[in-house]
Formats: C-alpha cells, structure tokens, sequence
C-alpha cells in the first residue's frame, strides 16, 4: 500500500494544492526552483558529496539494535558519517498514521539531517497525551502552527504574515486516513496552508499516482524554498537543499538501475529502502 503525506500533497501518495490566492497566482508560477526536469531540478541543488553512501556497510544502530544502511528509520538516527547537519526556517512536526510502515518514508530523510527541526511521531488516532505520542510542543501554541494540507480552506503561503508562525504540521498518510485525522481537534484547529510544487521525482508509485504528487520530503523542501522567496530573499536560497540529500542520492541510484533493466525490488534494496530488514533477537 502506497504510503503518502497528505501535507502539499498526501505525502507519498496525494496530489498537491493548486493556488487558490491572488499572491499565489501571480507569484508562483515565475518560482525559479520549480522544474519539470529532473536533471535541471537537482543540478540546481546545492548538496553535500553522498559518493560515500555507496560504500557504506549495514550496521547495528546503537539504540534499538536493527542492522540498517545509513540511517535507522525507527529511530531516525544517522548511521554513516559524514552527513549534512542543517537548520530550517520553521520547525516539522510529521504525524505518521499508526502502522504505516517506516521503511520507506521520506521524511525519516528529513529528521536525520535536520534533527533539531524536524519530530516524527507516530499518531494513533487516541485523544489522551497518555495513549499517543502527539509532542506537547506540537499542542503547546496551536496558533503559530500550520497544517500542511490542501483544501478549499487552506489559504496559500503568499497570503501568511510570515510573522504569525514558526511551525507546520505535516500529515502522513493515506488518502483513506487523511479524514479521520482531520477530525482529531488538534489537528482541525491549526490553520491549513497550500503551496504549489513542481512535479514529484518520487520513485515510489501505484496505480493512482500522479505526476503532480510529491514525497513528504519533497512537501517540506518546497515549503521553505517558497519561505525563502516570499519571506527572506536576501538569506541563502539553498540553505535547506540538503533536505534533499538522500533524496537525490537514491533518485540517482535508482534511475541507473532503472536503465540497466534491473527489477524494481533490487533496485529498492540498492538503494536503502530495504535497508531496516533485520531485528534483533
């Protein structure tokens, strides 16, 4: 089952948000960093070298035990070195949907090398801090927190005082259980927000996937590319391209294997997706 962020789009799985603002309208569509080209799109990264991640060996992760290449997704800790370490504009917070499966998600990417501003929490649909892990930061000022996530009463990111908050919730799911989270009031009273994206570079598809449905990491990439252009155009634009790092890295490991004819499987476990396979006894 194909696994998405319902945030810009369903992460994983969900188409993302058309503009819905007069701001959005005419900003978005000029957006230099946005490109239908994969090429383009990552030779205007600016990423840190990941020629090592290659060579890198399968090994225990120090807090749970689990033999995993480059990072454990359980505990979203690095398991290779040197990686990136960066900062964002805002602080992530990523509900992940009770029994979805960690393995191949995105935003693992994200948390791992932006460990500061980046939760990943695992959201069970109970009401009560005591029967879910819902971070007490995330509930602690709702007012200054986003919901990534479109919908008719989501207003674009060009229409936001920039001021007004410095958190966004991020919703993983499927589309299936993207309205049953909605109904939680923790999530129902946050103020949604919508950005445009290029087209996904995701390789993970079903049936049901479009072009124009993006990665959860893909989601959170776009949202502070469009803060720096609305917000802080005199900062350094590709101060949150890392974000992409193993993103990029296993696009390309991937796209290779892909045209060397190689199934899609083998090329899942080339490139770490099926990495996190071995717990300990």
């Amino acid at each position: 089952t194909a696994t998405a962020t319902a945030a810009v789009a369903a992460a994983d799985a969900a188409p993302n948000a058309t503009p819905s603002s007069p701001s959005a309208a005419s900003l978005q569509p000029s957006a230099p960093f946005i490109n239908s080209d994969p090429e383009i799109f990552f030779s205007q990264l600016r990423l840190d070298d990941s020629s090592h991640l290659g060579d890198a060996a399968r090994v225990p992760c120090p807090s749970c035990g689990r033999i995993s290449k480059h990072y454990c997704t359980f505990c979203v800790l690095p398991l290779v070195e040197p990686l990136p370490h960066i900062t964002l504009p805002v602080e992530f917070f990523v509900a992940t949907y009770a029994g979805l499966r960690n393995k191949t998600s995105t935003a693992v990417h994200a948390g791992v090398v932006a460990p500061n501003h980046v939760t990943i929490f695992n959201y069970s649909g109970a009401e009560t801090a005591e029967d879910d892990e819902f971070p007490a930061r995330a509930l602690s000022d709702p007012d200054r927190t986003l919901l990534l996530f479109p919908g008719p009463d989501a207003v674009d990111i060009g229409a936001l005082d920039p001021e007004s908050f410095d958190r966004v919730m991020v919703l993983e799911c499927t589309w299936f259980q993207a309205p049953n989270m909605l109904k939680d009031p923790r999530f129902a009273r946050l103020r949604k927000v919508t950005i445009q994206t290029g087209p996904s570079f995701f390789w993970k598809r079903h049936r049901k996937h479009k072009a124009e449905f993006v990665s959860t990491v893909e989601a959170m990439w776009y949202f502070c590319r469009w803060h720096h252009y609305l917000f802080n155009s005199s900062g350094d634009e590709h101060e949150c391209d890392n974000l992409l790092y193993f993103f990029s890295y296993y696009h390309s490991v991937i796209r290779r294997a892909h045209a060397e004819g190689s199934k899609s499987s083998w090329r899942l476990e080339r490139a770490g997706f099926l990495a996190t396979d071995t717990t300990p006894e």
